[in-house]
């Protein structure tokens, strides 16, 4: 399948919320030099990875709906009778989640973490309650502009007409 960036169009055939031209000067103007030493098809096979991982986690979280019927992928989306398109900040996050997938599995399998560890006179103990996924902050933040309310579900949006 070919490389295909959404572009706010609502492609039903697109693959990818990031383009590599955005990709390569997002991370240039970061000083994130390792993005720069990636051959082109992989840096494409890094979008499509991270729009994939993006698109699973945060889909049915995001704001609003879908622009166009039969568009691949979430974005470009109506949130308050507006078309918000493919904003910055969603290419922003699957930028970063791109340069993390070329070194780290966005969405590795887990195992059950062990709650106590002792190896010889070293025991450790990990907390219970914690996640035993990884956290991709950045990218979580960036997004988190698009998702909808949380606040335990007793919020609603307010609509003027």
């Amino acid at each position: 399948m070919p490389f295909i960036v959404e572009t706010g169009v609502g492609y039903n055939n697109s693959n990818s919320l990031a383009s590599v031209e955005f990709a390569d000067e997002y991370h240039a103007e970061r000083g994130n030099a390792a993005w720069a030493d990636i051959e082109l098809a992989r840096k494409q096979q890094l979008l499509i990875k991270a729009t994939d991982y993006a698109t699973g986690k945060y889909g049915s979280a995001f704001d609003g709906r879908k622009a166009i019927a039969g568009q691949a992928l979430p974005f470009p989306r109506i949130v308050n009778y507006t078309n918000v398109g493919n904003p910055i900040g969603v290419q922003q996050a699957i930028a970063e989640l791109a340069l993390i997938a070329n070194t780290t599995p966005l969405s590795p399998n887990v195992a059950r973490g062990k709650k106590r560890v002792k190896v010889g006179p070293i025991d450790v103990e990990y907390d219970g309650n914690s996640s035993t996924q990884t956290e991709f902050v950045t990218a979580s933040l960036k997004l988190a502009p698009f998702l909808k309310s949380t606040a335990g579900g007793m919020t609603r949006r307010l609509v003027r007409t």
